[in-house]
């Protein structure tokens, strides 16, 4: 469920103000917290992702959509799981990537891309990033579903 007084809708004017946002959600994100990331193909969700490692203290260049892999991990204090549902076709193929593993959250923090493929499996408690196209640029429509994700959220609007 959705706090809908918590969401922020946020302006992105370029590929840089993306990443910016990313930083930002880097600076605050703490282990056990999810991004379910939503969005069409270009709309900015592994641009996000490295500004998201940025902001964490880990190397963005090594940060790419894992399309193909599925799940990538960059380790440090805390890590990120990076996680692709793309190519996924049913939701039992999540366990074969380690989806559990990357949800787990004791040292790290899991960013998931195409996450509305399998809300489902996903943990109530996350904050969901819708990034669409909007005038000459993208917006970001920040939903916290849990106290957690409000006080992220809150760190972002800050």
């Amino acid at each position: 469920m959705k706090s809908d007084s918590a969401e922020i809708i946020i302006e992105l004017g370029d590929a840089a103000a993306t990443e910016a946002l990313g930083r930002d959600l880097g600076r605050a994100i703490k282990p056990g917290h999810v991004l379910a990331l939503i969005g069409e193909l270009g709309s900015g969700k592994t641009t996000l992702v490295r500004g998201l490692a940025a902001g964490m203290g880990l190397d963005p260049e090594q940060v790419h959509s894992p399309t193909f892999t599925m799940i990538q991990f960059y380790p440090g204090a805390p890590g990120l799981y990076h996680v692709d549902f793309y190519r996924l076709e049913r939701p039992a193929e999540l366990e074969q990537i380690g989806l559990d593993e990357a949800l787990e959250g004791y040292d790290s923090a899991c960013a998931v891309e195409w996450a509305d493929k399998f809300p489902a499996q996903l943990p109530a408690g996350r904050l969901e990033i819708e990034l669409c196209y909007s005038g000459q640029g993208r917006r970001a429509l920040l939903s916290p579903t849990d106290s957690a994700h409000v006080l992220l959220c809150a760190a972002v609007k800050a």
